[in-house]
């Protein structure tokens, strides 16, 4: 997975003490519409916003041998260009559940086409 932090963080110091931290994850293998409303919203939502990028092993595991169309650092550079200002670091992890937990977010974000499934990182309240 792929974190990425608007505003310059690498998420490794006391500089974002205080600020509040949003995730959110996915594929984003083509690039659309959606993908950049939920992306942009999901970075309203908290000062710094992390990222889960799926592996291209993943990847083919969740949509089958043929995917992804893009490979992991072309959909980190199409990702770029939705959030502006940006740090990455590569952090391997089998579920976004684990990241959700090493990271601890104030705020989970989700597309509207999100269903929860086991192992899916979902937080039920």
């Amino acid at each position: 997975m792929l974190l990425l932090f608007p505003g310059g963080s690498s998420g490794e110091t006391t500089e974002g003490a205080g600020k509040k931290i949003g995730f959110t994850n996915g594929v984003f293998d083509i690039l659309h519409q959606g993908h950049i409303f939920s992306l942009s919203q999901a970075a309203r939502e908290a000062d710094y916003l992390v990222v889960g990028l799926n592996s291209d092993a993943s990847v083919r595991r969740l949509k089958g041998e043929d995917r992804p169309v893009n490979v992991q650092d072309s959909r980190a550079l199409g990702t770029r260009f939705v959030i502006d200002s940006w740090r990455r670091c590569n952090i391997w992890r089998r579920h976004s559940l684990q990241l959700i937990k090493t990271v601890m977010p104030d705020v989970l974000v989700k597309g509207g086409d999100y269903t929860a499934g086991p192992g899916s990182g979902a937080v039920q309240t």
